[in-house]
């Protein structure tokens, strides 16, 4: 991750009140997300695989994707047996970063 991206400096240069800060915060946010997932998913994986020593049939069960990771045991036709899901929300913002509605306003 391109840490410079996001000193202090790169914000304000980007001017109080804008857009541009605004997506700046935004970019970041994706950034640490991407940045965690493979850790996350690893450790995941590995409670995923030690459940399913013990008994349990856990697959995923929709796409993994930054910040979702579905996994579910429908050996039965019936009903879920278990379900395991991991959801991370990373959150940014700046002390004068636009909210998405007032940048929605502004275009």
């Amino acid at each position: 991750m391109n840490f410079e991206k996001y000193s202090k400096q790169q914000f304000d240069a980007c001017g109080l009140d804008t857009s541009a800060a605004r997506q700046l915060a935004d970019e970041l946010q994706d950034d640490v997300a991407k940045e965690i997932h493979e850790v996350v998913l690893t450790a995941f994986l590995k409670v995923v695989e030690e459940l399913n020593a013990r008994g349990h049939n856990l697959t995923p069960y929709d796409e993994i994707q930054v910040g979702d990771i579905p996994f579910r045991d429908e050996s039965s036709k019936e009903r879920c047996n278990l379900r395991l899901a991991c959801d991370i929300i990373i959150s940014t913002g700046y002390s004068h970063t636009l909210a998405a509605d007032e940048i929605e306003a502004a275009t």
